[in-house]
């Protein structure tokens, strides 16, 4: 992340402060006890994350450091067979889509070079930045590209060396600077508690190339209804209806089983 996008985020975060503290009373009024804290971490096979939502929430709340409620159909509204990368092409969609991971150009470039040995060079994700012109503030040159991918590189082995690890651990090695929970892969939860990515796909596709069976992950969002559910879980025992049976083994619902 550039000084200037650190800048602007910062900025966006201080001036959003007031919506957030709002948004913290109703949700804490409304659901109590039953909302998580943001700091949650939860456990989960990479594979059950099978899809990527665009645009992501990420960047439209007002503070990545806590957790949002949101209802409406933005977990059930599927991209076409085959899209690769909306950004990418005709900007982002009126509303939000959810994007099949393996149809990315990112997986794909991934899985053939971790898997079948192509350079970098050679993948369908760097031709196209070079074609489009590096059209992404990230990736705004060759070198910046190469840095990148070399970045990836060294994850990949060190995952597969060293096992997957949260971002606490890594930066208690001093491999990573002030990382915690906030740098974990994050997802939402959709309404009956389907796992959807948001933000943290190269670490996310890394797990699945390796058959990573759980990672660590964050809730930034979840639907309402899922809530909902939290909710009727907290207030109830588990045993008192075949709703509260049929999500019991959830990773999101165990801090209230727990209590």
């Amino acid at each position: 992340m550039s000084d200037i996008t650190k800048i602007k985020r910062v900025s966006q975060v201080i001036k959003n402060r007031p919506k957030l503290w709002i948004e913290k009373f109703s949700l804490n009024r409304k659901y109590g006890s039953s909302l998580a804290k943001a700091s949650k971490i939860i456990w989960i096979d990479p594979n059950e994350i099978t899809h990527k939502l665009i645009p992501f929430f990420n960047n439209s709340v007002p503070s990545n450091t806590y957790t949002y409620v949101v209802d409406g159909d933005w977990d059930k509204r599927y991209a076409d067979d085959n899209l690769i990368y909306p950004i990418d092409y005709d900007g982002l969609p009126e509303e939000r889509i959810l994007v099949n991971i393996e149809d990315l150009d990112w997986f794909r470039s991934f899985e053939s070079h971790f898997n079948s040995g192509i350079s970098w060079e050679d993948t369908l994700l760097y031709q196209r930045r070079i074609e489009e012109d590096f059209n992404t503030s990230r990736y705004n040159s060759v070198d910046g590209l190469n840095k990148r991918l070399a970045y990836i590189d060294d994850l990949y082995e060190q995952i597969k060396s060293e096992g997957y690890k949260t971002q606490s651990a890594l930066s208690k090695q001093g491999e990573s600077h002030s990382r915690d929970w906030r740098h974990e892969v994050q997802i939402n939860l959709g309404r009956t508690g389907e796992p959807i990515l948001d933000d943290g796909r190269n670490r996310l596709i890394l797990a699945k190339i390796l058959g990573i069976g759980e990672i660590p992950v964050r809730v930034l969002v979840r639907h309402e209804n899922w809530q909902r559910i939290r909710k009727q879980m907290n207030d109830s025992s588990i045993g008192s209806n075949v709703q509260n049976v049929q999500y019991s083994s959830h990773p999101d619902l165990q801090d209230i089983i727990e209590k």
